[in-house]
């Protein structure tokens, strides 16, 4: 029988076995100790059966030789974790004063941080391609990056980013417009770490890994993409490890010995401050007026503050109507306390809510909302404003106005051109005085409250803080209490708490779903 051993097309060979190649799976021993290294490396990544490593240091037994380096990365052998060869070096950058600080892998990509500097590497293929260059984008430590269902996220003292695969985005930005101003990050991070909560799909950024922060964060909701502040103390004032997700699917680091699970389960609270940011509902230039604000939530809400402010205004508070319990709707009063206590847990309830009064809202650019947690305020200082009037003919020589301050009732009064009018009476027993003198006969209302903040400024008690606005003085003051409102005695200043001041607390149960702005966009004249 006629023995094929290969067949091509139109031939065929009788007898005759072709030999099987040898298949050579090493180099010979000498060629591979030419070539072959042994690495310790700072930072790793395997990807398509090969790991990378970075930040060496090369350890060459055929010569002896010793040398650190740190911005080059070094690729294995595939399925052999542990060999390595000098062939197989790759630099992004070289001798450029930054040494890798950090490996991540996701889509066939390795990122490469430095300190200051991201190099996209792709390494789909045999040869290793640079990418992209990121300046600006590079981490102090690895435990600043963390691996997302969307990619990879890192932070540093100019942002947060994320790469999808195919290019980097600052979290920080939206629609061309900043989210957390440039200074208030900066003044947040020191060495951070960040780390994903996959059940919840947040990227947690804390403000230092070290004792150096105060255990602050700022968490990233990827599903809406937005920011929330978690305020100091939500981490331990320690030294901690990088994040991992454990098998659980939970956020674990750890501090000394002792591991930590990230929670986020809602809790009594007394530093509870929500506030929207200066909505222009896209149009800063068009007047608008809001008609509406609609919010779902279920809970203890009855001692919330809510409040909104216009045009930026971050001195003035507005009201909303009080609503019916029942139904949610307007009832026509005025009140800082419009929500209601909602026990029932198992369903949303929705509360519309009405300016007190519709002028206010009415030819707007732009509108803020605020619900803060506390009878009356939330954990905020009292904030008084005071319109100043004008002096005529020496009248307001002995005329007064009560605050309150940390330092008791204390009462405020004007001897003109200093001429030595005596102090007034007042109402009750005073704990304080402050005398304001440099109020000149026939003074304007601006001049009236230049003197009025100078003299406030300089009380030696230091109990509150004053700044002119216009004919108006902003007093704010230095602790977060709860204070009687002042009141004019016989100035014809008109005086308004902007603010009430206090350290109550919002209670756990309560939750906000949604909040909508019913507006309309005003015609142009």
């Amino acid at each position: 029988m006629t023995d094929y051993a290969q067949i091509n097309p139109g031939k065929h060979h009788l007898g005759y076995r072709f030999p099987t190649p040898v298949l050579v799976e090493k180099l010979p021993m000498h060629a591979e100790d030419e070539y072959s290294i042994e690495l310790k490396y700072k930072h790793v990544v395997t990807v398509n059966r090969t790991a990378y490593v970075g930040n060496v240091q090369v350890f060459n037994r055929r010569n002896g030789s010793i040398k650190v380096e740190s911005d080059s990365m070094y690729k294995s052998v595939v399925n052999e974790f542990d060999t390595f060869a000098s062939y197989n070096k790759i630099e992004a950058a070289v001798n450029d004063g930054e040494e890798i600080t950090g490996l991540a892998e996701f889509a066939d990509k390795i990122l490469q941080f430095k300190q200051n500097t991201l190099y996209v590497i792709n390494v789909s293929r045999q040869v290793e391609v640079l990418e992209s260059t990121h300046k600006h984008k590079g981490v102090s430590n690895p435990a600043a990056i963390c691996k997302t269902d969307y990619g990879i996220a890192w932070a540093n003292q100019h942002g947060c980013y994320l790469y999808d695969g195919r290019k980097v985005v600052d979290l920080l930005e939206k629609g061309g417009i900043q989210r957390i101003k440039e200074d208030t990050w900066s003044d947040f991070i020191d060495t951070p770490m960040v780390g994903y909560f996959p059940q919840k799909r947040q990227i947690i950024v804390v403000d230092d890994i070290s004792t150096t922060g105060d255990g602050a964060c700022y968490i990233y909701d990827m599903v809406t993409a937005s920011w929330t502040n978690a305020t100091s103390a939500t981490f331990a004032d320690a030294v901690k490890s990088n994040f991992i997700t454990d098998w659980n699917g939970d956020l674990v680091h750890a501090t000394s010995a002792t591991p930590k699970k990230w929670s986020d389960t809602s809790a009594s609270t007394n530093s509870f401050n929500f506030k929207t940011k200066d909505i222009d509902f896209g149009h800063p230039s068009l007047r608008k007026k809001v008609y509406r604000v609609r919010i779902s939530y279920k809970g203890d809400a009855n001692s919330l503050r809510v409040e909104y402010t216009i045009n930026g205004d971050t001195d003035t508070f507005l009201k909303f109507e009080d609503t019916d319990d029942t139904t949610g709707k307007p009832t026509g009063s005025e009140t800082f306390q419009p929500l209601a206590n909602q026990t029932d847990l198992t369903v949303w309830h929705h509360v519309e809510l009405k300016p007190a009064t519709s002028s206010e809202a009415n030819n707007i650019y732009s509108f803020q909302l605020r619900i803060l947690g506390q009878t009356g305020a939330g954990t905020a200082p009292e904030i008084t404003r005071v319109e100043c009037v004008a002096d005529v003919s020496d009248s307001l020589d002995g005329k007064y106005f009560d605050i309150t301050t940390g330092g008791g009732k204390t009462l405020i009064w004007f001897d003109t051109d200093d001429s030595g009018t005596s102090a007034p009476s007042g109402t009750g027993s005073y704990a304080d005085t402050i005398e304001v003198t440099q109020v000149g006969t026939g003074d304007s209302a601006e001049r009236v409250a230049i003197a009025l903040a100078s003299a406030i400024n300089e009380d030696a008690g230091a109990h509150t803080t004053a700044e002119v606005d216009g004919s108006a003085v902003i007093i704010t003051d230095v602790q977060n209490q709860a204070r009687t409102n002042a009141s004019d005695g016989d100035t014809g200043f008109t005086i308004i708490t902007a603010s009430e001041g206090g350290t109550g607390s919002a209670p756990a149960t309560f939750e906000i779903n949604d909040i909508s702005i019913i507006y309309r966009i005003k015609s142009v004249k």
